[in-house]
This record gives structure tokens, C-alpha cells and sequence, in this order.
């Protein structure tokens, strides 16, 4: 092989070395089937319809109690311009564990999100009355219209006196101001 093809074999295999892991990154199309965009009715509509309990309902959010991965969960839904852009799972098992097995559950459901969208660091952040674990995955491809970029956040630990995991579904912000927001901010 000359010196050009060898150029270019290695060139490709660079690109697909860099470009792999979007290829490979799971399309974020939403949260528990509500797609990015979907208004506050068409979300309490389909949460209902599921199954799930209505909590609390506001302009800015509506949270339900159901089933989030197989275990008991409430789920919030966040909008803007009536539009939904972020969905959070808190996982209410948690609240019943000592801290040592909030943090094994945490661990557990993060080894999930890593299965499914690729390999996190762990980053913490402690205080006083705080000591909380992250897992990120930013930058996602997002089926929406027009395709955006999403990220998921897992936290776990102790918040005070209350350990708790929580699982956030995010679009990004650049997604959610270019389409419901005035073009002059």
C-alpha cells in the first residue's frame, strides 16, 4: 500500500474512533415515552392513561407517583412556555434506606444508565449535611424536532437527613430557547 492509502486508512480509522461513541450513544426521546416539546395536557393525558397517580399540577411542572424502572418512583415533569423540556425520577425506595444501601442503589441504577449510553465518572460533592454522588451523560443525540442534545443526570446519597436517588432527563437549554422562548432574549 502507498503512502496515500495508508494516509487515508488511518485517517478513517481516527474518525471512527472519534465519531463511535455517538454512533453508539442511545437517542434520549424523552421521558417514560413523553416526548421532548409535548404540552402540560398531552403529558398529564398520557402519564393518567399509564396508570399513574396526578400529585400536584402547576404551570411550570406536574409530578405523577408510578412506576419508574420496574420500582416505585414520582415523577416530575418540567415546562416552559408550556412546553416540556426535563423530567425527574425520585426513586422512593431510597428514602427507607440507611445511607450505605441508598448509595448501593444508586450504584445499581447507574450501572443501568452506563449500560445504556456509555461510561460515566463518578464525581462527589460533600458538606455538613450533605454527601451526593453523580453520574453525567451529556451531549446525547435527542429525537425531537428539530434534533437537540440531551443529558442525564443520576444523584445519589444523603440530602440531610433524607438519602434519595434521583434520576434527571434534561434537553438542552439552547433546544428549549430557540423554540419556546421570544428571539429576543
Amino acid at each position: 500500500m502507498n503512502r496515500l492509502g495508508i494516509t487515508i486508512v488511518l485517517t478513517m480509522l481516527c474518525l471512527l474512533t472519534w465519531t463511535a461513541p455517538l454512533w453508539a450513544a442511545a437517542s434520549v426521546d424523552g421521558f417514560v415515552g413523553v416526548p421532548w416539546g409535548a404540552n402540560s395536557e398531552a403529558v398529564t393525558a398520557a402519564m393518567t392513561q399509564r396508570g399513574f397517580a396526578p400529585l400536584s399540577q402547576t404551570a411550570e411542572k406536574a409530578e405523577f407517583q408510578g412506576q419508574f424502572a420496574d420500582e416505585p418512583a414520582n415523577l416530575t415533569f418540567y415546562f416552559m412556555k408550556d412546553r416540556f423540556f426535563r423530567g425527574e425520577a425520585e426513586l422512593l425506595k431510597a428514602r427507607n434506606m440507611d445511607k450505605a444501601a441508598a448509595l448501593k442503589y444508586f450504584e445499581e441504577f447507574a450501572g443501568m444508565l452506563q449500560a445504556k449510553y456509555g461510561k460515566s465518572e463518578r464525581v462527589g460533592a460533600y458538606s455538613k449535611d450533605i454527601e451526593i454522588y453523580t453520574y453525567s451523560w451529556y451531549n446525547l443525540p435527542a429525537a425531537a424536532q428539530p434534533p437537540g442534545q440531551a443529558g442525564i443526570t443520576i444523584s445519589g446519597g444523603q440530602f440531610g437527613k433524607k438519602n434519595a436517588v434521583i434520576i434527571d432527563y434534561s434537553i438542552s437549554t439552547d433546544w428549549v430557547k430557540t423554540q419556546y422562548l421570544p428571539k429576543d432574549i
